[in-house]
């Protein structure tokens, strides 16, 4: 068997650089192209698959239909072909890594920025599938993206399983791609167009948005939560979720022909989301199979594209003959269908901004105050005894029945009271809400005061490409810069960058705020820096001073009840 080579050695006339990657279908090398003199991501196909005559017509065809795609978001073919038996594929270098990469270093992005990965990734679809290319293959580890001061640019990569209409090379029967976003019908072994490039998409922006893929769990509990499962829905009352929570649902449909019709269609109602996101969401959901509360995402089981499957992919999980596994199969779907959540109301369109969908914890939480417990409906409803009245036939309840509904004499007074009792915290701008997850994080400078509330003699500084607002505060010895940035990520790499370091975790009262770094710069007015980076939001204060006595004097401000908790960034509870 051919052995392929290493980090160091030649492969015609590519100098391998440094290991990236690898996987079921080969090795990827950063290279050096020495006769061009341009740095290259090489692919080198593993020997098992280049000694298959099926495979290597396919490779080679396919190779040649995705060199002739021009987008900004799928990453380029420079060349392919075959040299001494190795199959190879040389394509653009993206410096910045993949999603899951950054998904594993910094857990889910904002949702503004997941929104905007998510838009680059859809229009790079858009054009594959508008030249005949389904990917069949869409995860966080086929998306690379590289740190522009603009944001974050995202590429398409690894076409490798792909297939176009008039290519009739690729084994029946067979299921490649990542069990955790593959769609339903490739669970039940049938083939798949567009539509399930798009079911994957709506599992990687779920997978941005909370740090992991919508279902963990074992290879069967995940293939059955796709086929049956209802789809996860992320928790809140806002518009926003509403919206969003409609668009998942929209494009994780079950049957391909409720999803979205086209890449562009879906990336249509993303940019819309995008425009409106909060700086982040308010509450991390919880998926629908056992064990399964988000974190770090699991390894991702692909099996090998050589391995014929005659069966369902959701039987072929199951040893054939095997009475325990058909047992534990049924188990699962029993665990499964226990455990999920409520339906998700679907809309028939495109996503639409609506204010009139609540989830049952908030609107209990809201209401409670003023109900004494009793069943909650929402203001729109109106109880037997309200229908009674307004049709012209009203007649007095029994004192009990009022003090047990928790009603006055007066409709009005009641509805007053209701509306009253359901503003039960004050957000960060003033402004009250029925629950903390109804309020936006803080934004702009008001929101940095607020966030920073010991920090004084601040001026505002227009907001270059890299912050989202930004304010300058003088004290005796030093300066603190105050900042909003688009991401976590964004500002978690500029720092490390700047630093030339890894940071600390920054603790106080053994609550973790984020990150802290610290160093010096000879030759500068201040040349004493510390930075704290407030990880949810996210808010940076960055410190300059003359000595480090003076930067603990700029500390005190940031200190103590000077700085908001996590708990407390949206606003607070007042009843």
């Amino acid at each position: 068997m051919m052995r392929l080579p290493g980090a160091g050695e030649e492969f015609g006339k590519y100098r391998l650089v440094e290991k990236l990657g690898h996987g079921g279908m080969g090795v990827v090398h950063a290279a050096r192209d020495t006769d061009l003199g341009r740095d290259v991501a090489l692919k080198l196909v593993a020997a098992h698959l280049a000694e298959d005559e099926e495979f290597r017509s396919r490779f080679q065809r396919e190779a040649t239909v995705l060199a002739s795609l021009d987008s900004p978001h799928v990453i380029q073919i420079y060349e392919h072909g075959e040299l001494d038996g190795v199959l190879y594929l040389a394509t653009q270098l993206v410096p910045g890594g993949d999603l899951q990469r950054r998904l594993a270093r910094h857990g889910a992005f904002p949702p503004a920025v997941a929104l905007d990965v998510m838009a680059q990734v859809l229009d790079g679809l858009q054009d594959a599938h508008r030249a005949g290319i389904v990917h069949r293959d869409i995860k966080p580890g086929n998306v690379l993206v590289r740190d522009r001061e603009s944001g974050l640019q995202a590429f398409l990569c690894d076409f490798g399983i792909a297939t176009a209409p008039d290519l009739q090379h690729s084994r029946t029967g067979s299921v490649t791609g990542s069990l955790q976003y593959m769609p339903p019908e490739r669970h039940l072994g049938e083939n798949t167009g567009p539509a399930g490039d798009l079911y994957a998409a709506g599992c990687l922006l779920w997978a941005l948005l909370t740090g992991a893929p919508p279902w963990v769990g074992t290879e069967v509990e995940i293939a059955m939560a796709h086929i049956s499962a209802e789809v996860p829905t992320f928790p809140g009352d806002d518009a926003f979720t509403a919206s969003l929570n409609a668009l998942v649902a929209r494009s994780m449909a079950k049957d391909p022909r409720e999803r979205y019709k086209s890449a562009a269609a879906m990336r249509r109602d993303v940019l819309k989301l995008r425009d409106a996101a909060p700086g982040v969401l308010a509450e991390t959901p919880v998926t629908a199979v056992r064990r399964s509360a988000v974190a770090a995402p699991p390894s991702q089981p692909e099996p090998p594209a050589s391995t014929p499957r005659r069966r369902p992919a959701a039987l072929a999980l199951l040893t054939s003959g095997a009475v325990v596994a058909v047992i534990a199969l049924v188990i699962a779907f029993l665990v499964i269908q226990d455990r999920t959540s409520d339906p998700v109301t679907e809309t028939a369109g495109e996503v639409t901004d609506t204010s009139t969908s609540s989830s049952a914890s908030d609107l209990s939480a809201g209401a409670t105050a003023g109900s004494g417990g009793a069943e909650q409906r929402s203001e729109k409803e109106s109880s037997p005894r309200e229908g009674r009245a307004s049709a012209g036939t009203a007649r007095k309840s029994p004192k009990k029945d009022r003090e047990r509904a928790g009603t006055g004499p007066s409709e009005t007074r009641t509805a007053k009271k209701r509306t009253k009792s359901a503003l039960t915290h004050r957000c960060w701008n003033g402004t009250r809400k029925a629950s903390l997850s109804s309020c936006s994080m803080p934004t702009g400078d008001a929101g940095l005061r607020y966030v920073f509330p010991g920090v004084s003699n601040c001026r505002h500084q227009t907001p270059g490409t890299l912050h989202r607002a930004l304010l300058v505060c003088d004290y005796p010895g030093g300066q603190i810069n105050l900042a909003q940035y688009p991401s976590a990520a964004d500002a978690f790499d500029y720092y490390e960058r700047s630093f030339g370091k890894r940071p600390a975790v920054w603790l106080h009262d053994k609550v973790d705020y984020g990150y802290r770094w610290a160093g010096t710069k000879k030759g500068t007015r201040l040349p004493y820096k510390a930075v704290r980076l407030y990880r949810a939001g996210p808010y940076v204060a960055s410190l300059h001073a003359s000595s480090w006595d003076n930067i603990y004097v700029g500390f005190r401000s940031l200190n103590g009840d000077n700085i908001r908790k996590p708990s407390a960034l949206r606003g607070v509870r007042i009843r």
